[in-house]
């Protein structure tokens, strides 16, 4: 059970269990509270959901969908949730192809190229449509029990047009173009459903390196090589325009890879019962009539020797038996497991937060591949770190298997908004406008600005600080009735001027701020001459007015650090 479980979306929707993380979403079972039945409900990744830009294209993403097509699960509602936002489209009938090739590991060349052109005959649905699937895999293609195709995930890459899916770069279903950033293409479907097909031909999942090199052509078919060649292309320019242009190659394919001599059809005996299977008709030669009019001679004695010379043929012929049937069935079983993948135990990728280019290294070299699901912002790890992984290391999966990892970002520096003179509320909406959030709020009295103002940040306006990073903000209580400021100009209490210098302590978390004021005590009372919020390792320099003798103090976090004597 997950904190996302049982919650509703557009007040009908109802999420169910995650079946699986994915690079941009996550993906959970769903219900229909109204209707019945069930959907299917994707998550955006929070992090992704702060880029204001994807916030506005999302938003439309219903706009730009496909319509109502055969084959093509719909989206039916998109609507912020949470911290995120949640796409609920239709549920699929039938088993994700990925989770067939799991359990059979390899499909038939004849039943992997059909399955391949039911998935086209979808796509060019949507491309006539004028939408480009853009995200196809083996998760988002179901195979009903009847055999028919469904594809989810339709057009959900709209959003990251021109920004590129996060992840792309070792995602082994997107075209090279779509790697870079670029838009989809219809092109680049078409690369998909070749990949798609090689995976299910192979039972192995190709990475982007072994479909530019040529390694994926280990356990291809001759006759299918040349089309795949092409539809797997690096420019989109040399590969099959449309999915129809794929399809139409794919079914000359179909027929010769199906293609065998069927046996003569028996002649049925006039004798033969209705239903049963007809038996070849005996013609007698003249011969053999002659030879079955003739009388048989006694059978002669059959001697020791003879039946000897039996004994052995029979051995022979048993032994041939097994042979035959025995040899043939171990080149069967030999050729399955040069094409079976291997099984690999998964290693610590995580370890103490491993680089990602040097895991994903050791990943190939193990014929595993690593697919990242999400980053964590941690700027005490650093840049593209593993902090985790799954499954988790020891256990044992196929060759070709894609460990889900989470890497530390760093993030990308953003200037501090000035939120100083704004009520709490206003101050949220600048911050959030820039993808920072609001950290410690703390209420101090301030003569100057009104009650529920912000008079204080930090860190300060104009600093950079990590996209993501909270600013802490000090907000007014209005004046404090205790404090005394007036007198402060008579010509009868000599005025001595000052100023304190204190050095905020470097220690603790270092998000935390340090409220530092500044207190005078002298002839007309007391009041607080400096109220700011800073951050650790800050230098804090304040002048100050005494009336006749008295003292000021440097108070940080409500305990006096510092007392000075006025006059000393």
């Amino acid at each position: 059970m997950n904190e996302d479980t049982g919650t509703l979306i557009a007040g009908r929707y109802r999420v169910g269990e995650r079946i699986r993380e994915g690079r941009a979403f996550r993906l959970h079972e769903g219900s229909d509270t109204q209707a019945g039945g069930g959907v299917r409900v994707r998550l955006l990744r929070p992090y992704l959901w702060r880029e204001p830009t994807l916030r506005v294209a999302f938003r439309r993403l219903t706009e730009g969908s496909p319509p109502p097509l055969p084959g093509l699960l719909t989206l039916l509602v998109v609507e912020p949730y949470h911290d995120t936002v949640a796409l609920v489209e239709e549920a699929p009938e039938g088993e994700c192809l990925a989770d067939r090739l799991r359990r059979e590991v390899v499909l038939a060349p004849a039943e992997a190229v059909d399955l391949t052109k039911r998935a086209a005959t979808v796509i060019q649905g949507c491309h006539e449509a004028g939408v480009v699937h853009g995200m196809l895999s083996p998760q988002e293609l179901h195979v009903t029990a009847a055999g028919a195709v469904e594809i989810s995930g339709c057009g959900f890459t709209q959003p990251f047009s021109g920004k590129g899916l996060p992840g792309a770069e070792d995602n082994p279903y997107l075209a090279p173009e779509q790697r870079r950033g670029e838009h989809a293409l219809s092109q680049s479907d078409v690369y998909a459903l070749a990949v798609i097909l090689l995976e299910a031909l192979t039972g192995r999942p190709p990475t982007p390196e072994s479909l530019k090199s040529g390694d994926w052509k280990r356990g291809v078919p001759s006759g299918l090589q040349p089309l795949l060649e092409s539809a797997l292309a690096e420019s989109a320019r040399d590969r099959p325009t449309s999915a129809a242009a794929l399809l139409a190659a794919l079914d000359g394919l179909k027929r010769d890879l199906s293609a065998a001599p069927a046996p003569p059809p028996a002649e049925a005996g006039p004798d033969a019962p209705p239903g049963e299977p007809a038996r070849p008709r005996l013609t007698a030669t003249p011969e053999r009539a002659q030879d079955e009019a003739t009388p048989r001679k006694p059978a002669a004695r059959v001697t020791v020797w003879a039946r000897l010379a039996s004994c052995l043929v029979g051995l022979i012929y048993a032994s041939i038996i097994p042979v035959s049937v025995g040899v043939p069935v171990y080149l069967v079983y030999t050729k399955w497991m040069e094409k079976a993948p291997e099984t690999v135990v998964v290693p610590d990728f995580q370890g103490i937060q491993r680089d990602l280019k040097d895991a994903q290294r050791d990943a190939r070299e193990r014929g595993l591949s690593l697919s990242v699901v999400d980053e964590v912002f941690n700027p005490d790890i650093g840049d593209n770190r593993i902090v985790w992984q799954n499954p988790a290391p020891g256990k044992v999966v196929k060759e070709g298997f894609e460990i889900d990892v989470k890497i530390s970002r760093a993030a990308r520096a953003v200037a501090v908004p000035n939120v100083i003179n704004t009520n709490l509320e206003e101050a949220e909406r600048k911050l959030d406008e820039m993808n920072l959030r609001v950290g410690d709020v703390q209420k101090g009295h301030s003569r100057t600005f009104p009650q529920d103002i912000v008079f204080s940040q930090a860190p300060e306006p104009g600093e950079t600080i990590p996209e993501g990073g909270q600013v802490n903000l000090l907000a007014s209580l209005g004046p404090d009735p205790s404090e005394n400021w007036e007198g402060l100009d008579d010509p009868a209490v000599p005025s001595v001027p000052g100023s304190v210098r204190f050095e905020v302590p470097s220690s603790g978390n270092e998000n935390e701020p340090h409220r530092i004021q500044v207190k005078v005590f002298d002839q007309k009372g007391s009041r607080v001459v400096y109220d700011r919020l800073h951050m650790q390792g800050e230098t804090v320099r304040v002048p100050f007015t005494v009336m006749g003798d008295g003292r000021v103090e440097v108070i940080r976090n409500g305990e006096v650090e510092v007392t000075k004597q006025v006059p000393e």
